[in-house]
């Protein structure tokens, strides 16, 4: 029978231990002992390895009523044996000491069944040397084996309180919204919550303030339908309840070990209101505290349960709390409260990099509805000039000789083409020959008195000086001359030697240099913006890094057609030097200032031109 008793409460015990409720330190001090006194050990030590050194470390210890210490048990010995233990999971060897090396005691390690993310933990402990038998060895590793995971348990059983306890929390928080859901009226809500929390939470008093400015002000005392502010009771909550809210914390009084928290307006209240427990919880809405609960008590502090339970109820109604403050006002406070919270968050420290941007972007519309800026009609353009003159073929025949290039410079009288003038000298000596003939016959008929032959002949005559001036009128002509100095602008006479000529035929274009004006093809749609007198700049498209001013002068009435637009003509003149390089028939692109005109306007109007086009009807 005695047997069957200490058998059942042995299984109590490590039952016990597998449903304790006990903190971790106390736990291990608890699973330590009973262990050591269930396999008979002298001490016992608790060791864990550390994750960052891997190394072990000694973290509690045992001994039993009958030894207080162990020589020439070390560290060394005890930590070697917890590695052993940790490859194992349960080793069992004999300690011998002396010259003889004979056993004179023994040494058990069990390796600990935790939960997952745990350090590796092992128990190791001390026996007698009466208790190394083989027998009572197997005893005590299968005694050891089933213990194992009391750890796993214990951990499991608090996990599993401390759901239940979030879990009641939860119920009684949504018990409490439920009624401060059927308030429709803000004041009348704050004074359920104040009775609630004085009912669950067996206080004397509890009292809520909101935050209104940089002061809080008293709205409900429980079981108190009215109250009068000038009260010096109801100025020391508020105190009080302005200190939790400077500080933005939970305050606690009597303020716990370890405490920072400022508490003399709270000691204040305690020693003026003769309570011996205070408790003040902010109210908090998107980060910012808007209101404060203090709670009262005389006789017991608030448990950490409690207190959570407090903070989770006061979370949980803050937002229903927010709503009927904002509802539960006239209209004005309403607009009122929406211009200072819509203010506080567009000049709040949240959102820093959308606010910046936010506020670039409102300074970038307010440049671009009133700067200015001046506006400038931009167009193709064209080299020109006046001073232009075609040389032609001045007779039919084939060119024989070319002197120069398209692009090259000429003077006055340079020698530019020649023509083949090989016909042109034969036909000269037959011409003279008849000349001759025709002479002779004249005077033949003069001296033999025929008058009518001698007219004749000599009309001939006549006739034959006149081909032969014409025929040396060419040849004076063959050779092509520069009337002027310039520059060739059209005609590739290399390419053309040996080709036929027609008289009239143009073979050259000159022109000079000095006297180029600027040809701008502006659109119609822009036209109407141009002035004579107008300034602007051109940059031709082989050095468009280069600017020139110019200046217009002539606006052409009428529009000419190009690829599908039409384009009004303006002509300019350069203001200042000509480069050198210019030639006639380059091209670029100019811009014709017209005055100063809105941002917006120049960044928009040629859309808002087509688009009025589109819809126009």
């Amino acid at each position: 029978m005695d047997e069957t008793n200490t058998l059942g409460t042995r299984l109590e015990g490590l039952r016990a231990l597998r449903t304790s409720q006990e903190a971790p330190p106390k736990f291990w001090s608890d699973l330590l002992a009973r262990l050591g006194q269930e396999i008979g050990a002298d001490f016992g030590f608790l060791c864990v390895l550390e994750a960052p050194r891997k190394t072990w470390k000694t973290v509690s210890d045992w001994s039993s009523d009958r030894h207080s210490n162990l020589k020439g048990l070390s560290e060394e010995i005890i930590h070697g044996l917890a590695s052993q233990v940790l490859e194992q999971g349960l080793v069992e060897v004999n300690l011998s000491f002396g010259e003889q090396k004979e056993a004179v005691s023994g040494m058990v390690g069990l390796r600990l069944l935790l939960g997952e993310g745990q350090p590796d933990t092992v128990v190791i402990y001390h026996l007698p040397l009466t208790l190394c038998t083989s027998s009572q060895r197997g005893q005590r590793a299968l005694l050891l084996e089933l213990v194992a995971d009391l750890p796993r348990s214990h951990s499991n059983s608090l996990a599993l309180k401390s759901s239940q306890e979030a879990a009641d929390s939860s119920a009684k928080a949504l018990d409490l919204l439920v009624l401060i859901n059927e308030d429709q009226q803000f004041l009348k809500a704050a004074m359920t919550l104040c009775n609630e929390f004085a009912a669950r939470f067996r206080c004397v008093r509890v009292c809520f303030g909101w935050v209104e400015g940089e002061y809080v002000q008293v709205q409900a005392i429980s079981h108190l339908e009215r109250f009068k502010r000038n009260l010096e009771a109801v100025q020391s909550l508020e105190s009080a309840m302005e200190e939790a809210c400077d500080q933005d914390q939970e305050i606690l009084w009597p303020q716990p070990e370890g405490g920072e928290a400022i508490t003399r307006d709270h000691e204040r209240l305690s020693k003026s209101e003769g309570v011996d427990y205070l408790l003040s919880l902010p109210i908090r809405a998107g980060g910012e505290v808007l209101a404060v609960v203090t709670c009262e008590r005389v006789t017991e502090p608030f448990s950490e349960s409690e207190i959570y339970d407090l903070r989770l109820f006061c979370d949980v109604v803050s937002r229903r709390l927010v709503d009927l403050k904002s509802q539960d006002r006239w209209l004005g406070a309403k607009l009122a409260h929406g211009l200072r919270q819509s203010l506080t968050g567009l000049l709040g420290p949240e959102n820093t990099l959308g606010k910046m941007l936010g506020f670039f972007g409102m300074l970038m519309v307010l440049y671009l509805s009133f700067a200015q800026w001046d506006y400038r009609v931009e167009a193709d353009f064209q080299l020109q000039t006046d001073s232009v003159i075609f040389l032609t073929a001045p007779f039919d025949g084939f060119l024989a000789d070319s002197f120069v290039e398209l692009g090259h410079g000429v003077a006055v009288d340079q020698s530019l083409a020649r023509l083949d003038v090989r016909e042109l000298h034969l036909e000269e000596s037959t011409i003279l020959a008849d000349i001759l003939a025709h002479t002779l016959s004249a005077d033949k008929a003069k001296a033999t008195g025929k008058l009518a032959d001698m007219r004749i002949a000599q009309a001939k005559r006549k006739q034959s000086w006149a081909r032969l001036e014409r025929v040396r009128y060419m040849l004076e002509h063959a050779e092509i001359r520069s009337p002027m100095d310039g520059i060739v602008v059209e005609g590739e006479l290399g390419k053309m030697i040996g080709s036929p000529l027609r008289k009239g035929e143009v073979l050259v274009k000159l022109a000079t240099i000095g006297s180029l004006y600027v040809e701008v093809e502006v659109d119609e749609s822009e036209i109407h913006e141009v002035r004579q007198g107008a300034k602007g700049e051109i940059s031709f498209r082989s050095q468009p890094d280069i600017t020139f001013p110019i200046e217009v002068e002539i606006i052409h009435p009428v529009a000419v057609a190009r690829e599908q637009a039409n384009l009004f003509l303006v002509r300019a003149k350069p203001n200042g030097e000509q480069a050198d390089w210019w030639r006639p028939g380059m091209s670029g692109v100019a811009k014709i200032t017209v005055g100063p005109r809105n941002v917006f306007w120049i960044l928009s109007h040629r859309t808002v031109n087509l688009l009025r086009l589109l819809f126009w009807y």
